[in-house]
């Protein structure tokens, strides 16, 4: 599931071809108007889209993204590999592992044909691309809308709540995705930033709020952070 608000843009329409070029195994891709923000797009999806499908995974990701050829088939195996992992994400190559906070994953592991490494608890997946299995998908959303439509921790919540409810995170060993550029306008873009800045400074309490907030090991280096910044 995809939603996007780049349908009208050059470059769309290829991206959309090449997901689909990577099928191996039967599934369906659905992108669904974001115009709302990517939270109303998951909810809406989760109410309209989730409950009448009976595919064993449910996958989010980005409008941006190009999958390598071998996903699907790692991502099946992984998850009949890992059956205490409940959602799954994409290892993006060890020279970008900082993106996503390699230090917050475990060491690499194997199981059958599957290499990966867990997420600590507390930490989550990117938000580019992540796959659920079925039954987490289901009691996983709605999660909270605010009047931003881009929300610099949402990625969290929806991995916090994989872990309240019992799973681990994991990612992948695979062909690491790569990301396209696409001719966005400067007004989105620069609304985007606006919008990410206001909801980095709601995050702590929003995630509080829900029931999921930052785990003390966590705060207690986020403070010690803020320490040593103020000696330098």
């Amino acid at each position: 599931m995809i939603a996007s608000i780049r349908q009208s843009l050059p470059g769309f329409e290829e991206t959309m071809a090449q997901i689909r070029s990577t099928f191996v195994e039967p599934a369906e891709l659905v992108v669904i108007d974001g115009q709302a923000g990517k939270a109303a797009a998951l909810n809406r999806a989760a109410r309209e889209i989730l409950p009448g499908s009976d595919a064993p995974i449910y996958v989010t990701m980005d409008d941006d993204v190009l999958l390598g050829a071998d996903w699907q088939a790692k991502v099946s195996a992984a998850m009949e590999a890992l059956p205490q992992v409940g959602a799954i994400g994409l290892w993006p190559g060890d020279e970008h592992g900082e993106l996503v906070g390699a230090h917050r994953y475990g060491p690499w592991r194997e199981a059958g044909s599957t290499r990966y490494r867990l997420a600590e608890r507390g930490h989550h997946l990117n938000g580019a691309f992540i796959a659920y299995r079925r039954e987490v998908a289901l009691k996983l959303w709605p999660q909270p809308e605010t009047a931003e439509r881009y929300q610099v921790w949402e990625d969290a919540w929806r991995g916090r709540r994989v872990q309240a409810l019992g799973w681990e995170l994991a990612m992948i060993e695979c062909d690491p995705p790569r990301f396209i550029h696409y001719p966005d306008p400067q007004e989105y873009l620069d609304r985007k930033a606006r919008e990410l800045e206001t909801t980095h400074q709601s995050a702590e309490s929003m995630l509080a709020t829900s029931g999921i907030a930052d785990p003390l090991l966590l705060r207690i280096r986020r403070r010690l952070a803020r320490i040593k910044q103020r000696f330098r």
